[in-house]
């Protein structure tokens, strides 16, 4: 394998890295402002879950990223150099843009980075017609906007629901809820490290296809393991940028309202995974917990806020792939 194929491996590592950082504490948000679980222990709870469902919950996200964005036969018919140099420029592209939002504490897409970073280099490396645009429409952009509308839906309904079973008890019903949340957690942070892992092990699959000029998309073990254990140190790094926006800019969460939009979260990105759509779990939780304020007072939503989070989520793909095509035009001057 050659410096370059290695480098771009590396890269996607702390792609991943980036990945959980800016988004892997934003499965916690909730649980953490409704004061259910402690900071330290809502990220330990969600660091181990995240490696696990990543080394452990399958491949289908990964094929939509490698197989699913830019057509194989462009990137097989190329110059590997080219090919790998293509992907290089992706995952620049979207660690540049993840940074940004992240410091400016923004819960922009990390998966929708990828896909938009991949889209720029793609359309500058082999053309517009290497894109696979009917994927890329169905299973991102469909998804895109369907995911937080239908975690709104549910997110509302569901907390309904609870309010109807624990009417006349709520100070009871809100201290056994607080008790289970590191259950849901776990599975909400099993289901994400999936989904979020499979990116970067799908890049992963792009480059050893090129390297090693067999052409197969597989994803190895030891891949599946590093990406998973990346994000999950990411999340623990991550501080507490996402987490104030999510769970204490948008509205005041009690522990109902977190369970709430916990077993929203996970019944919507566990579907996602299967079928193999890589969603924006941030968009998915953010838009889960405006359902949920919704159901309980529309008039306590910090709708400025949430207005800076719809623009993030419909920059974050065109700004990447910006961001991307002009890293693959640079790093084509000095590298080709």
């Amino acid at each position: 394998m050659n410096t370059l194929a290695i480098v771009t491996i590396c890269l996607s590592f702390v792609f991943a890295f980036i990945n959980g950082m800016h988004d892997g504490s934003n499965v916690t948000a909730t649980a953490i402002a409704s004061r259910s679980i402690s900071p330290k222990k809502a990220l330990l709870i969600a660091c181990l879950a995240e490696f696990a469902g990543g080394a452990l919950l399958g491949t289908a996200v990964a094929k939509t990223v490698g197989t699913g964005v830019v057509e194989r036969e462009s990137m097989l018919g190329a110059d590997s150099r080219t090919a790998m140099v293509f992907v290089l420029g992706a995952i620049v592209g979207a660690i540049v843009w993840n940074i940004l939002t992240w410091v400016l504490a923004l819960p922009s897409s990390s998966s929708h980075a990828i896909i938009g970073g991949l889209i720029g280099a793609g359309i500058v490396a082999f053309g517009w017609d290497s894109i696979v645009w009917k994927s890329v429409l169905i299973k991102v952009v469909l998804f895109m906007f369907l995911s937080p509308i239908i975690g709104f839906i549910i997110g509302f309904f569901v907390y309904a629901l609870m309010g109807n079973i624990f009417q006349g008890m709520k100070r009871k019903a809100e201290g056994e809820i607080s008790d289970v949340q590191k259950y849901t957690l776990a599975a909400l942070s099993f289901v994400y490290g999936s989904n979020d892992a499979q990116k970067s092990m799908g890049l992963i699959a792009m480059v050893l296809a090129m390297a090693t000029g067999a052409g197969e998309f597989t994803v190895p073990f030891w891949a599946m393991v590093g990406c998973a254990a990346a994000l999950a140190v990411g999340t623990v790094s991550g501080g507490l940028n996402m987490i104030r926006t999510i769970g204490m800019k948008i509205f005041k969460i009690h522990p109902s309202q977190s369970f709430a939009c916990h077993l929203t979260v996970i019944f919507v990105l566990a579907v996602a995974t299967v079928i193999g759509a890589p969603i924006s779990t941030t968009q998915l939780i953010t838009a889960t917990v405006m359902g949920v304020g919704s159901g309980t007072n529309v008039r306590r939503i910090n709708w400025g806020v949430f207005g800076k989070v719809i623009i993030s989520w419909f920059t974050t793909i065109p700004a990447a792939g910006l961001v991307g095509a002009g890293t693959f035009l640079l790093l084509r001057l000095i590298l080709l």
